[in-house]
């Protein structure tokens, strides 16, 4: 149902964005009521299948999986899996942290090499010229 209506509406329109995130969040949203529900483990569990879930929906969708989404599962899953595995809940809390020491180093390397890896990263997202980059 809520592919259906995602596709109905135009690409570059604001509720396609507000749908769109409603899709990407999906997996923190799930992960959030699982916790409440059944607790933190089985909410992993959750959060890693829904994840490689979305991951393979924006593949077929979009015939691609754009760098920061694919970073952003990668990371959930690997991170997530050495928390079940190790059963260890800061694992996957410190997910967050090296999450964004990596996207912080990269910024910085992009500042000072004069790349736009920000474009790279959301320019799927944003069609902005190069100069607001």
């Amino acid at each position: 149902m809520c592919y259906y209506i995602i596709m109905q509406v135009k690409s570059n329109s604001i509720v396609h964005i507000i749908l769109q995130s409603l899709v990407e969040f999906a997996p923190i949203f799930l992960f959030v009521i699982c916790f409440e529900i059944s607790g933190f483990y089985f909410a992993t569990r959750v959060l890693i299948a829904f994840t490689i879930i979305l991951t393979i929906y924006t593949y077929l969708k979009e015939k691609r999986v754009p760098y920061f989404s694919l970073f952003v599962a990668a990371t959930t899953v690997i991170f997530g899996l050495f928390t079940l595995k190790h059963h260890n809940p800061h694992i996957l809390q410190i997910r967050d942290t090296v999450y964004d020491a990596l996207l912080s180093i990269t910024l910085i390397v992009s500042t000072l090499s004069n790349r736009l890896i920000l474009k790279t990263l959301f320019g799927h997202i944003f069609k902005i010229p190069d100069a607001l980059w």
